[in-house]
C-alpha cells in the first residue's frame, strides 16, 4: 500500500488487531458517526439512524475502530452528562495508534491538496492516514473532506 511521498507502509509495524478473517471488515470512524454513537455498543439500538447503522456493521461481524483524533474531536465537543456513555463506547472500538509514519502521511496529503488548492484540516488528513495505513475501510458523512484515491472511503448512509 502506498501512502503519499512513495512512503511505504512498514510491513512489520505493529498492529493493534489480530490479522482479519477474509468477511470481516476493520472500519475507522469518522468523529461525526463516532460521536452520533456515545454509548456502549448494547446501548446504541434504538439511538438514531446512524446508530444503527453501526450496530449493523458490528451485527455482520464487522470491527469497528478509532484513533487520537476520534477521541480529540468527540471529547471536544461532549457534553458532560454524556460523558460516561461516550468513554464506553469509544473504548469498545479497537484503538489505532498514530505513529511518526501516519503523521508524516498526513501532513503530506494536507501540502499536496493544499498545492491543488484544496483545504483539509490535519485532523481529516491523519484519519484518512490512519485508515490506509491499518488497511482499514474509512465511513463518513462528509466524503467531500476526504479526497484522497488511497482511501477506501464509503458514505454512512449508503453501509448497510
Amino acid at each position: 500500500m502506498r501512502l503519499p511521498g512513495n512512503l511505504n507502509v512498514c510491513g512489520n509495524c505493529e498492529r493493534s488487531a489480530q490479522p482479519q478473517d477474509p468477511g470481516r471488515i476493520k472500519i475507522i470512524l469518522s468523529s461525526k458517526a463516532a460521536r452520533a454513537c456515545g454509548s456502549k455498543r448494547s446501548e446504541i439500538k434504538g439511538r438514531s439512524q446512524r446508530a444503527q447503522q453501526l450496530e449493523n456493521l458490528l451485527e455482520s461481524g464487522n470491527l469497528l475502530a478509532c484513533c487520537s483524533i476520534n477521541v480529540t474531536e468527540v471529547y471536544s465537543g461532549l457534553r458532560p452528562k454524556e460523558e460516561v456513555k461516550t468513554q464506553a463506547f469509544l473504548e469498545s472500538l479497537d484503538y489505532l495508534e498514530v505513529n511518526w509514519e501516519i503523521a508524516r502521511a498526513a501532513g503530506l496529503f494536507r501540502r499536496d491538496y493544499a498545492r491543488k488548492g484544496v483545504t483539509l484540516t490535519v485532523a481529516d488528513c491523519t484519519l484518512a492516514a490512519a485508515a490506509i495505513h491499518h488497511d482499514c475501510s474509512f465511513i463518513t458523512d462528509t466524503m467531500k473532506d476526504f479526497p484522497m484515491k488511497e482511501l477506501n472511503l464509503h458514505p454512512l448512509s449508503k453501509v448497510v
